[in-house]
């Protein structure tokens, strides 16, 4: 799916996670498919050098709208500013936070989605790893991160006299 448009990828996903939440469809399927796709909610993931990439990318009010109300977002987006685009950054937030603009956001989310591809792309960061795809790779209780343990051989009777 990394060829779609980001629209088109956030609305198939839409359609299947609601289908898969009704139990219409596979849910497993739907949670593999997440697991490809970026989305908004994966920036929290990334670290504050990679959050300050991005905002320096979108510019102080197209990542203030981005950030929206997710102050842990917002905090690290303020951080890529200094001066009059931090300034810029402070105003956009308290405009947004009195005249909420959802389609604006939206478009502001979307951008920062392509940013954070574009620099993924360009290996100036990693993409981030979700809490399941961490869980998943953590050894189980039966097995130790050096791997299983050697299988015991059980001594039979002896053959010889």
């Amino acid at each position: 799916m990394p060829h779609l448009k980001q629209e088109v990828r956030n609305a198939y996903l839409s359609a299947i996670s609601r289908e898969a939440a009704l139990g219409r469809k596979d849910p497993e399927a739907a949670a593999a498919i997440r697991e490809r796709v970026l989305m908004f909610e994966d920036l929290g993931a990334l670290d504050a050098d990679a959050l300050t990439r991005i905002a320096a990318a979108l510019g102080p009010e197209e990542a203030a709208a981005a950030a929206g109300a997710e102050s842990g977002l917002r905090e690290a987006f303020a951080a890529a500013f200094a001066g009059r685009a931090a300034r810029a950054f402070a105003e956009t937030v308290e405009l947004l936070a009195a005249v909420p603009d959802p389609v604006r956001e939206r478009a502001a989310r979307r951008k920062a989605l392509e940013e954070t591809e574009a620099l993924i792309r360009a290996e100036k960061i990693r993409r981030p790893v979700r809490a399941s795809a961490r869980a998943a790779a953590l050894p189980g209780p039966a097995q130790s991160p050096a791997g299983p343990p050697p299988m015991e051989i059980e001594e039979g009777p002896s053959w010889t006299s």
